[in-house]
């Protein structure tokens, strides 16, 4: 199983991500995925870092992790300082209006 956090594509057009976390690309997922194929296992975890916050977070109190999602911004990547015109044609291809 592949578990990105966020990656490059349309989806994530005009938003900023998570502060201190880099987005994944889509060629590293792909690489991900040929990797399983070759020596299976059941998680992969894309990017080494996002990946580590989030195994790390279930040893810590619920409160602290939702604290430090909010404060990395991860609660409002898609609501706050979106760039609309950089999500236009994501927002058009899910509309149906293509």
């Amino acid at each position: 199983m592949v578990l990105p956090g966020f990656v490059n594509t349309e989806l994530t057009a005009g938003t900023s991500g998570t502060k201190g976390f880099r987005n994944a690309e889509p060629t590293e997922i792909a690489d991900a995925i040929v990797g399983l194929v070759a020596h299976p296992k059941a998680r992969v975890r894309i990017t080494k870092a996002a990946g580590a916050m989030v195994v790390s977070q279930k040893f810590w109190p619920r409160a602290v992790a939702e604290g430090l999602n909010r404060k990395l911004g991860g609660d409002h990547v898609f609501t706050d300082g979106v760039d609309v015109e950089k999500r236009s044609a994501y927002e058009a291809r899910a509309r149906g209006e293509e």
